[in-house]
């Protein structure tokens, strides 16, 4: 898999969580940014919402550069993420806290 695709999964995943929430009251929050000033990706994630502080996952990649733990770590969380996110939308629960 090239680090194109790599990053494409990641940003698929992030999107995933996106559309079916806003971020807030337990929904998690995620945060996708790149740049073409350097080769820098970061992936930032509050479990929870939306916080103040430190986040639950932070994620930087160097696309150039892409460090196989790093992004099995950050592809892990949002796979998690997704799970509990999906478990709401069956269940109608109204956040992911609930389950």
């Amino acid at each position: 898999m090239s680090n194109r695709d790599k990053i494409h999964e990641l940003l698929d995943l992030c999107l995933d969580i996106q559309e079916n929430g806003r971020g807030e009251e337990g929904y998690p929050c995620v945060f996708f940014s790149c740049t073409n000033y350097g080769t820098d990706i970061s992936i930032l994630i509050h479990d929870g919402g939306f916080k103040t502080g430190s986040y639950d996952g932070e994620y930087r990649l160097d696309f150039a550069n892409i460090s196989p733990r790093t992004y099995e770590n950050c592809r892990q969380h949002l796979l998690d993420l997704g799970g509990r996110v999906n478990a709401c939308i069956t269940t109608n629960a109204p956040t992911v806290e609930h389950i």
